[in-house]
């Protein structure tokens, strides 16, 4: 029997990862290509001790907005579906093809641009599984910022720890999530408690409103902002963002642990680390249902 594809991944992976990570890379769009796929120096901790380090694409330049949607249309696969959103909870169902995933992710990009969110800083998105959702982190990385995700519901004392600790320099919200028979729970009084506890304020808040709740009312001089206006405006402007590369290195994103019993722990994902693999599984789970 010819052996599966995921145990000749694997082998490969482990026989050369140095030239299997260099395949997955060059599957993927770089502004700067890579010299090298590994460096491995060794850093010297304060105590004395040294480790080895490993710094995958050290010198490449690359982004994950251009990779996850702008390729796609370069290519000739903008009306391909990108976006399928089917929700049991409300009965929504909606699609998105790639141009028009473009269309709302490069305005939405440029509307956070006009609200002071530059390459290198951190937005935090708190909001339910709504299409919204991506196009916000997909605008979030083509300006070369880096989000960090909170599940959207949690207390106000959590989020002002998230707040604190990832110093955003905005947050992406909702009016409110919907949590199966409990119906709707609005996020205002969420995030308005949570600024209330956290030191740091964030600059802006901007809202998607949702039908089954809105946000009301939003208070511009406190830094709130409508979601749909501002990208109707942006729209009617022609504004636009194009997709800025970073250095592989670079953070992408951040994530907390739970910190039920202390403080949340916080891990950083760079981003060449992030989108080779992905990329790299996409293809070998689609090599294997080819198969199959």
């Amino acid at each position: 029997m010819a052996p599966h594809i995921q145990d000749e991944v694997q082998s490969h992976s482990l026989r050369d990862p140095e030239s299997f990570w260099a395949h997955q890379a060059e599957q993927l769009y770089w502004h700067k290509k890579p010299s090298k796929v590994l460096e491995q120096p060794t850093r010297k901790l304060a105590s004395g001790v040294e480790h080895p380090s490993f710094t995958w694409f050290p010198d490449g330049e690359i982004s994950t907005s251009y990779n996850c949607i702008d390729r796609h249309v370069r290519d000739g696969n903008g009306e391909a579906t990108a976006i399928i959103w089917d929700s049991p909870v409300t009965g929504s169902k909606e699609k998105y093809s790639y141009n028009q995933l473009l269309a709302e992710v490069e305005t939405l990009a440029g509307v956070l641009r006009e609200e002071g969110v530059k390459k290198g800083d951190v937005v935090l998105v708190y909001m339910p599984m709504i299409p919204a959702a991506l196009f916000g982190i997909l605008a979030i990385t083509r300006l070369g910022a880096m989000h960090a995700v909170v599940f959207g519901g949690f207390a106000p004392a959590s989020l002002a720890q998230r707040i604190e600790a990832s110093k955003p320099r905005a947050i992406l919200t909702a009016s409110c999530g919907i949590e199966g028979a409990k119906g709707p729970s609005g996020y205002k009084s969420f995030i308005e408690g949570a600024l209330d506890k956290s030191s740091f304020k964030p600059g802006k808040v901007i809202i998607w409103q949702r039908t089954e709740m809105r946000w009301d009312p939003v208070t511009e001089e406190n830094g709130e902002r409508d979601w749909q206006r501002l990208v109707k405006s942006a729209k009617n402007r022609g504004l636009k963002a194009d997709a800025v590369s970073v250095k592989s290195s670079d953070g992408i994103y951040i994530i907390y642990t739970s910190g039920e019993f202390r403080q949340p722990d916080k891990l950083h994902m760079a981003i060449g680390l992030n989108r080779t693999p992905v990329l790299g599984t996409q293809n070998y789970h689609v090599a294997s249902l080819k198969r199959n």
